[in-house]
């Protein structure tokens, strides 16, 4: 019997997110399509390219494809929990559009969320990878199939969702693998930006990296051995510096974090290229954040930030509730999105002019 007719097995919703690559969205659709019961589309498109994802569904009759407009505010996660909310099945496999599963993922993805216990799964997401399936050695684990019913995102970039329970790894034949485009990767630049941290923030921030890298079976509320460790190397480093945990980092300390994480990122890949590039790059990181910092709103934006840090994007604007996000789509619809107006609405939300 097809593995989608066993009535024993968990129902999946899959949930992606895209803005303005219709091409690649169709085609991850089409790839995951046999495994769903129900594929969640939350597009920040154009009007035109929303048209043309609308007209794929009606063309390939691809009834488990339901699309959602939701306004584009540069990356997609201070979208995840409106997106949550639109999956009607408790289990989840959240993708990007630049990503594809392995055939044995696809195969048993359903056996493995049918099972008792586990209330998310960890997959291996090989970093750069091609379609031809072939992959650097470079991977990460990722939270992205769960029980929505014990998971929450807070709209950190980058960030690994929040599992009330047991997070169990998966073996090393279930894969995600995100396919390069160099032409994108420009646009993380705009990204870190958003990023100024506390110490405090910052020493949550290394350990987030650790747990991508070492994936505890548990990750909240305790910190496994090895998070508690380096927590305590942090906290000394900052004691012996005089460092307030409330004020942000140095110039040199933002310029240390990254240059650590690219550095382990580059030595893992065996690119020697890599490696010698982490300094120069990280030197013009760091001399973009100084103008950041300087600038009219420079002190506004730290004091965002840390609250945005505290309780997350999400929440800082109220963006789990539907009926905000739908306020923004029709007021911002035909204006300016993006980076830009997640900017705004922050600072909005700051001097309470915010909807």
């Amino acid at each position: 019997m097809p593995l989608m007719e066993d009535d024993r097995l968990q129902r999946l919703s899959v949930l992606i997110f895209s803005k303005d690559d219709v091409d690649k969205a169709a085609s991850l659709i089409k790839d995951v399509y046999a495994i769903a019961d129900q594929i969640v589309l939350i597009d920040s498109s154009s009007a035109r390219n929303l048209k043309r994802l609308k007209a794929i569904k009606k063309e390939r009759g691809l009834k488990r494809l339901e699309i959602f407009h939701a306004i584009a505010l540069g990356y997609a996660d201070p979208l995840r929990m409106y997106g949550l909310h639109r999956c009607r099945h408790e289990w989840v496999l959240y993708l990007d559009t630049d990503e594809k599963i392995s055939d044995a993922l696809k195969n048993d993805v359903k056996r493995i969320i049918s099972k008792p216990g586990a209330r998310a799964y960890a997959i291996r997401r090989y970093e750069e990878a091609h379609l031809s399936g072939e992959a650097t050695q470079s991977f990460t684990w990722q939270i992205r199939l769960y029980n929505r019913n014990f998971v929450r995102f807070t709209g950190i970039p980058h960030e690994q969702p929040i599992i009330d329970g047991a997070v169990e790894r998966l073996d090393a034949k279930y894969q995600i693998l995100h396919i390069v485009e160099w032409k994108v990767w420009s646009d993380y630049g705009k990204l870190e930006l958003l990023e100024r941290f506390t110490y405090e923030t910052f020493n949550e921030r290394i350990l987030d990296y650790v747990f991508k890298i070492t994936m505890p079976a548990r990750r909240n509320p305790e910190k496994n051995a090895l998070e508690r460790f380096i927590y305590g190397l942090l906290r000394a480093y900052e004691t012996l510096g005089l460092k307030k945990a409330n004020d942000e980092i140095s110039d040199f300390d933002y310029f240390a974090l990254y240059s650590l994480r690219d550095l382990a990122v580059q030595i893992k890949m065996r690119n020697l290229a890599g490696v010698l590039g982490v300094i120069p790059n990280m030197t013009r990181y760091t001399n973009r954040l100084k103008k950041l910092r300087m600038a009219k709103n420079g002190k506004a934006m730290f004091e965002i930030y840390k609250n945005i840090e505290k309780i997350g994007i999400i929440k800082y604007l109220r963006l789990d509730d539907d009926r905000i996000i739908d306020a923004l789509n029709r007021k911002y619809a035909k204006k300016k999105q993006g980076i830009e107006l997640l900017m705004k609405l922050l600072e909005d939300r700051h001097y309470g002019t915010y909807p």
